[in-house]
């Protein structure tokens, strides 16, 4: 009865105060077939505006403008590694314009010659591209399975925990929006699957089993633990661990100091107390997490595509039409391939040439997030095409 109560406890909470995120949890079937899509790494959502002018238009022009320049860095920093953000080209206004394909505007207010909102700003893909291959930037398009997140929370003189008792670590995971970036990230619901799945020493020990058991549930492509230990005052030490087919090693300890009280007056919204310090660094935590998750990600796929391309010659199994067309999606959206050139098929294979950018364990990475393994053949005269739901 204790375990049901603690369940229901944390079920009611985390609907309560993230119902988004509790849908997304309970339908992950639906969402994991979204998330294959790339169109999301193009959008940056959340960017507020807060501005004034000499009246409501001229304020609302100025905090639009501003706000599509902010929306352009997120993405540049989305795309690249920390080292190019200072490489972030400067284009006039007419040119950002076309690198837009729409805005959309939430929360609008205005009055006296102020302008409020948030808006969400979606990119042109191809656009952005031309964009960074003209000025010779290396950046990433493969976008990982997601991962669902073990957060595992330790008091200062307390035990480890992840699902039983409070855990006020999942419960930021729960409160904050889910990225948008190359690494998606779900928070897990803490229900009786999830404690079935796994607890807090399986996580801390890295129990690969588990840990997939847990990401099955979630429809997710793996796993990361994420330790999160309570240090001096309200400051946060964090262990980072990733545990998922195609990903780079991750291993790291990062450490998150408390915002300064002048930051927690700002994050209030217009008629709200300031979020309490604890709260607000397990916030800035969280979003440490997935830094640190994009900047590995991204770094190990980093494609140069103003470079010459390799050619492979790839074979692929099928047992049908179905599965021809699966693959030929599958190849044409991964990031690193240029073209894929249907060369001959018969009743039982598909054979492509198949032109890429970057080096094979890139390749085999994108290809995996699309649901295709590549090996070479025993001659070593091609490499195989697989789908991974056929294996």
């Amino acid at each position: 009865m204790l375990l049901v109560g603690l369940t229901t406890h944390r079920l009611w909470r985390t609907f309560r105060r993230c119902a988004t995120c509790a849908a997304l949890a309970l339908s992950v079937v639906g969402a994991s077939a979204a998330l294959a899509q790339d169109a999301g790494v193009y959008t940056v959502a959340g960017v507020e505006v807060d501005a004034t002018g000499e009246n409501d238009v001229a304020a609302k022009e100025a905090g639009v403008a501003e706000a599509k320049r902010t929306a352009f860095r997120r993405l540049f920093e989305r795309l690249t590694i920390e080292r190019d953000a200072d490489r972030l080209p400067q284009i006039e206004p007419d040119r950002l314009e076309r690198l837009i394909r729409d805005v959309t505007f939430e929360e609008e207010k205005f009055g006296g010659g102020r302008y409020l909102a948030e808006l969400t700003v979606r990119f042109q893909e191809d656009a952005v591209s031309r964009l960074m291959q003209r000025d010779g930037i290396a950046y990433a398009k493969t976008r990982s399975r997601p991962l669902v997140v073990a957060p595992v929370y330790e008091p200062s003189g307390g035990a480890p925990t992840l699902w039983s008792g409070a855990n006020p670590w999942l419960d930021a995971w729960l409160a904050e929006a889910a990225p948008g970036g190359l690494v998606p990230v779900i928070a897990p619901l803490g229900d009786l699957g999830d404690i079935g799945a796994i607890d807090a020493q399986g996580a801390l020990a890295g129990d690969s089993e588990a840990l997939a058991a847990l990401a099955a549930r979630y429809g997710a492509g793996g796993a990361v633990v994420a330790h999160a230990r309570e240090g001096a005052g309200a400051g946060l030490s964090i262990s980072i661990a990733v545990s998922a087919p195609g990903w780079p090693p991750v291993s790291t300890v990062i450490g998150v100091d408390p915002p300064p009280a002048e930051s927690l007056e700002a994050r209030a919204k217009e008629g709200e107390e300031p979020p309490d310090v604890e709260e607000a660094t397990r916030a800035d935590a969280v979003a440490r997490v997935v830094d640190v998750l994009e900047e590995a990600w991204t770094r190990e796929n980093l494609l140069r595509y103003d470079l010459g391309g390799t050619v492979l010659a790839m074979t692929a199994p099928i047992a049908g039409l179905d599965d021809l067309v699966a693959v030929e999606r599958a190849l044409e959206g991964a990031p690193p391939v240029r073209s894929a050139t249907l060369i001959r098929t018969t009743i039982t294979e598909a054979a492509f040439d198949v032109e890429y950018v970057g080096d094979i364990y890139q390749l085999q990475t994108a290809l995996l997030q699309r649901g295709l393994t590549i090996a070479l053949s025993e001659d070593a005269a091609s490499w195989t095409l697989r789908r991974t739901d056929a294996q």
